[in-house]
């Protein structure tokens, strides 16, 4: 898979999505008071249907497989 920014052959940052679980500290009732864990599991990496964006610039990168 790559990513290419329309404006310039050079960016080579995207923002995309990420899909992970992350482990919570929580009351006795559920409700969330702060995060214990950032990422404990990548459950989606990022893919070619995701749309990818040009950190640099902001354009919407062409994905191929």
């Amino acid at each position: 898979m790559r990513a290419l920014c329309p404006n310039n052959v050079d960016h080579k940052r995207f923002l995309v999505t990420a899909h992970v679980t992350q482990g919570w500290e929580v009351n006795e009732h559920g409700d969330f008071i702060k995060v214990k864990s950032e990422c404990d599991e990548v459950t989606h990496k990022p893919d070619s249907q995701d749309i990818w964006t040009c950190s640099e610039c902001g354009a919407e990168a062409s994905v191929t497989d």
